[in-house]
């Protein structure tokens, strides 16, 4: 466990760098395939090219805009760095007037672990920094559960970006990391029942009530 907690360290000071650069400037891969010596400054979080490019934000509008959340909570990246022996899945929930949450995951050495942030902001705008943290370590059978509904949204197999946007609403940004395998799925005020399931379940194993339900 300390090697892997070493290993988090060492991706988020990493990360931080690379970000504090990213959040002052603009935002190398043309689809999500991490690689640890592929991973700069300009995307750290998300690969150049994961969003198109008008969604409506352009790809680099909308990277920046997720990758703030996560620099404020000083969260690690999935795309980027050497997760061998580990897989994680992360929930980034960004609601226009709500406080962004993120919830991640990991399953490393046969134990399972969940970090939970919520952002003292809004998703709409400023994220503002952290205002609620849960760390905790799952049981076996949570993982279990996790997994069947990744299976039941099909979630490897969804297209990253959707098709319908609002003015306002919620993102929805679901990401897996299986060894060298990473997917991010990206949906506005979901209505599909299955991957709307899958986001409640994050909500429910970090023990938060889902903020609520906008639609469009």
């Amino acid at each position: 466990m300390r090697q892997r907690l070493r290993a988090d360290n060492a991706l988020r000071a990493a990360g931080l760098a690379a970000l504090l650069v990213f959040a002052l400037s603009g935002c190398s891969t043309t689809k999500p395939q991490p690689t640890v010596a592929g991973c700069g400054a300009d995307d750290w979080y998300f690969p150049r090219g994961t969003f198109p490019a008008s969604y409506p934000n352009s790809d680099d509008a909308r990277r920046r805009w997720y990758s703030l959340a996560y620099i404020r909570m000083q969260e690690l990246s999935l795309s980027c760095g050497d997760w061998t022996g580990a897989d994680a899945y992360r929930f980034l929930w960004l609601d226009t007037f709500s406080q962004p949450a993120s919830i991640r995951i990991t399953r490393q050495d046969n134990r399972i672990w969940l970090l939970a942030i919520r952002l003292s902001g809004t998703g709409g705008g400023d994220p503002g920094f952290v205002s609620a943290v849960v760390r905790k370590e799952l049981p076996a059978t949570d993982w279990d559960r996790l997994a069947a509904a990744l299976q039941q949204a099909h979630f490897w197999a969804l297209p990253t970006s959707g098709n319908m946007f609002g003015q306002h609403g919620e993102q929805w940004v679901i990401e897996g990391r299986q060894g060298t395998g990473y997917h991010v799925v990206d949906r506005w005020a979901p209505n599909q029942p299955d991957y709307r399931a899958l986001g409640l379940l994050f909500f429910d194993l970090a023990g938060w009530p889902f903020p609520g339900i906008k639609g469009p």
